[in-house]
């Protein structure tokens, strides 16, 4: 695993580089250009700002980032607010008595 902490990459271009679990913390990398490298497991990707990647990276390395910021990403709905949802789709108007 690479150890890139602390480094300035401003401008560099690391193509098709095996960067798995590489550590990018509080590293400056404006316009490097990572096309073709893995980014599975890299830490410190909130340091990655500007750089340039492949449509083929965006998910990978987009949940790394996500990760940073502390979102979460889960595609299981709260049970608990589907069930609410559910009693509230039950529920009806009080009937106001006229008309029948």
């Amino acid at each position: 695993m690479p150890d890139l902490g602390g480094a300035t990459l401003v401008g560099c271009r690391l193509f098709d580089c095996d960067l798995r679990g590489a550590d990018f913390s509080r590293v400056r990398a404006g316009g490097t250009r990572l096309h073709g490298s893995r980014l599975e497991e890299v830490q410190g990707a909130g340091s990655l700002r500007g750089v340039v990647v492949d449509s083929a990276q965006a998910v990978t390395l987009g949940l790394r980032v996500l990760g940073t910021m502390e979102v979460a990403v889960d595609d299981e709905r709260d049970r608990r607010a589907d069930a609410a949802a559910g009693k509230r789709s039950k529920l009806r108007a009080p009937s106001s008595g006229v008309g029948g």
